[in-house]
């Protein structure tokens, strides 16, 4: 028997140090719900788990991307709905102005607001923003949106400029056509003719009027008129003249705008259809993004996350042990009082 070196007892201690830190572990991982809290848990699961939550992460932020690309898509197809119903507008006072009852000045009033909204088809397309960005003057063909977690995962959506001139095909509200003669000129999109042929037509009305009143005036003085009276009368005769080209000319142009808005309004159905298309398809890439989150979410969790009835059953053995090796030191250390016994035992020395 040994007093000093009580190997039972440093064993039964062993044990329940051994034990408590198995309890311990247990312990933090059932109060965090993870089985990995440190890197000495799991070195290569945790490795592993890290990457996964970035993959994770980045899914999460590439889906509001995606859904911020759809933001941009409906607001450029708002402005774009305006557009279209300009453009039917439009086309109402084509057709209008295309008839043969009007006049002149029938047409210049029709031309006003055909003008005028010519000026908001560039509006609408020099002030459509998204984020301060432009979306249909032309200054940006197209807007890579990052749709994945990864470089490279990326998804275009395309523009072009819907301002008047490019939906048009016209110069500076000019269009090129060839006329009868083979010679290109150029045309000006309005409902009322060249501003050459107005010209003409507002000089040879100033002349008439200037003849006619010239005439009244004359009458009135009681002088001869016979000579005014035949200027006024070819006077008028030029200007019914130029009314009438002018006439044929307004019913011209507003045939060619006729076409033209056709071409246009099929120009910018061409762009919508594009961004409903995109718009689709990012829908798509949302509801993808949305599942691959959710299972690499998952496969993130058999990895990293605590199985809590698992881990109860090692704490319950843990918590056991612990005891029972509690228990045992406790009966290694009351093992070296037999000793006091076998002490007690020897005889007593004699008295002198």
């Amino acid at each position: 028997m040994r007093i000093n070196t009580n190997v039972d007892a440093m064993r039964a201690y062993s044990n329940y140090v051994t034990w408590n830190a198995v309890k311990s572990k247990s312990l933090l991982r059932i109060s965090s719900g993870k089985r990995i809290n440190s890197f000495a848990d799991d070195p290569a699961g945790a490795c592993i788990a890290v990457k996964m939550g970035a993959q994770v992460s980045g899914l999460k932020v590439a889906k509001r991307n995606a859904q911020d690309g759809i933001s941009l898509i409906q607001t450029a197809e708002g402005a774009l709905n305006e557009t279209h119903s300009i453009l039917g507008r439009m086309r109402d006072l084509a057709v209008q102005a295309a008839n043969g009852t009007l006049t002149y000045e029938d047409r210049a009033a029709i031309d006003k607001e055909f003008q005028a909204l010519r000026q908001e088809i560039d509006r609408i397309g020099n002030s459509s923003q998204f984020n301060t960005i432009n979306l249909l003057d032309g200054s940006r063909n197209k807007i890579t949106l990052q749709v994945g977690a990864n470089a490279g995962q990326t998804m275009d959506v395309e523009l072009s400029d819907m301002r008047f001139d490019a939906i048009f095909k016209t110069t500076n509200g000019k269009l090129s056509v060839t006329d009868a003669n083979g010679q290109t000129v150029d045309v000006e999109m309005g409902l009322c003719g060249s501003q050459e042929t107005i010209k003409k037509y507002n000089d040879a009305k100033d002349a008439y009027n200037a003849a006619a009143n010239s005439l009244a005036l004359a009458k009135a003085k009681g002088q001869n008129t016979s000579a005014l009276e035949q200027e006024v009368a070819a006077k008028k005769a030029a200007f019914e003249k130029v009314g009438q080209d002018l006439n044929r000319e307004g019913q011209n142009y507003a045939t060619i705008v006729m076409n033209q808005v056709d071409k246009a309004i099929s120009t910018v159905s061409l762009q919508r259809a594009g961004l409903g298309a995109t718009q689709n398809a990012l829908q798509h890439t949302i509801n993808y993004l949305e599942n691959s989150a959710i299972n690499l979410s998952d496969a993130q969790s058999r990895i990293e996350d605590c199985d809590i009835a698992e881990e109860m059953m090692n704490f319950t053995k843990a918590n056991l042990m612990s005891q029972v090796a509690a228990a045992m030191l406790a009966q290694a250390n009351s093992e070296p009082n037999t000793v006091l016994t076998l002490l007690n035992s020897l005889p007593k020395a004699n008295a002198f």
